[in-house]
């Protein structure tokens, strides 16, 4: 359960979608961005953070569409008997803090070996407990939920991070990529060739 610190707001129910944005956007892939968009967006580790920050969860919900049908749709609401584990600052600020580290730009980084991410995260670890001890009261997060907040955060950095052990990550891009643009190019007409997106490929595949 939540700490009991004044501080803390309490969500009402329908506050909830309002106040936070819970939806995950859907977009085509497509050649140019849809790809690395698709293997690199975060926003499903960071939704569930916030969730977890707020003590929700996601429910299915029967509703009536502007015809007066019947619709299955997904609404968040508090988890029975817990509050937020900080106020709305907190939220905002821990989801900002956390996005610095899990984001499609940073997981594209090269550690070459288990030691230089270790050496890194032990930075991150270090940064995260100071700066979490030092906005703790701002954000009106108790002390007894200190510890776990901390470990789950560094956690969650650490595992999104390990994708880019010995280059994998960007050489599973590449792959991708090369996968993209042959099926692009076999349906080219013949004889207009790929023109603009030969010289890219032929560019990345050197990177």
């Amino acid at each position: 359960m939540a700490g009991s610190d004044s501080s803390v707001d309490s969500f009402p129910e329908d506050d909830l979608s309002s106040d936070f944005d819970f939806s995950l956007e859907r977009r085509p892939a497509d050649l140019d961005s849809g790809t690395f968009e698709k293997r690199n967006d975060p926003k499903a580790i960071i939704k569930r953070l916030r969730m977890q920050l707020l003590n929700v969860y996601e429910k299915d919900v029967v509703v009536k569409d502007d015809v007066g049908d019947l619709t299955s749709v997904k609404r968040v609401v508090p988890i029975p008997g817990t509050t937020p584990l900080c106020n709305k600052q907190g939220v905002q600020e821990i989801i900002s803090y956390v996005e610095n580290y899990i984001n499609g730009h940073l997981v594209q980084s090269n550690f070459v070996d288990v030691p230089d991410l270790n050496h890194y995260m032990l930075f991150v670890s270090q940064d995260v407990t100071q700066h979490f001890c030092c906005r703790r009261k701002d954000w009106g997060l108790s002390i007894s939920q200190l510890d776990i907040l901390i470990s789950r955060v560094v956690n969650q950095i650490d595992g999104f991070l390990r994708r880019a052990l010995f280059n994998k990550e960007r050489e599973g891009y590449g792959e991708t990529f090369k996968e993209s643009y042959n099926r692009n190019t076999s349906s080219t007409p013949s004889g207009s060739g790929p023109g603009l997106m030969k010289r890219i490929y032929n560019s990345f595949a050197r990177w």
